[in-house]
């Protein structure tokens, strides 16, 4: 099955959009599927699609090369695809509900992923193997994490 064109967007947080600032692509959650829409000619030109959970959050890395996708649904994973040809390459599996953002770091060495609010889980992967080299809950009532950001 081809797609052609996807109506409307699945966002739920600021972690739902992502814009790969050398590109000017910028890509956006739809269900199952993460559209990639060409600012500079107003077309969608990539479509991600995940077998059969919804796409809850992107992140492009820095040198614009690959996009990373956060889900929610049964087992859940951090997936890396690479833009040129829309190939998977890394699937990783840390949470247990969802996850509400994924983040390349700034050395592209590392990626984050943030769970949802009944998973409570931060995960750091190494790219790009693709382990697990860090784990955090967070705790203290109605603690919540929205974003992530790396300091330089």
């Amino acid at each position: 099955m081809n797609l052609d064109l996807v109506l409307g967007m699945s966002c739920k947080n600021i972690g739902c959009l992502a814009c790969d600032q050398n590109s000017g692509l910028v890509a956006n959650t739809a269900s199952g599927v993460l559209v990639v829409l060409n600012t500079r000619t107003n077309c969608q030109v990539k479509y991600f699609h995940v077998r059969k959970n919804c796409v809850s959050s992107a992140s492009f890395s820095h040198d614009g090369r690959y996009v990373t996708t956060g889900e929610t649904g049964h087992r859940p994973a951090v997936r890396v695809w690479r833009i040129k040809d829309g190939q998977e390459v890394a699937t990783m599996y840390g949470h247990e509900f969802g996850i509400k953002c994924v983040q390349f770091g700034p050395t592209m060495r590392e990626i984050i992923s943030v769970g949802l609010e009944h998973d409570n889980v931060v995960n750091v992967w190494a790219w790009p193997s693709g382990h697990r080299i860090a784990a955090n809950n967070i705790v203290g009532g109605k603690a919540s994490l929205n974003e992530t950001l790396f300091s330089s």
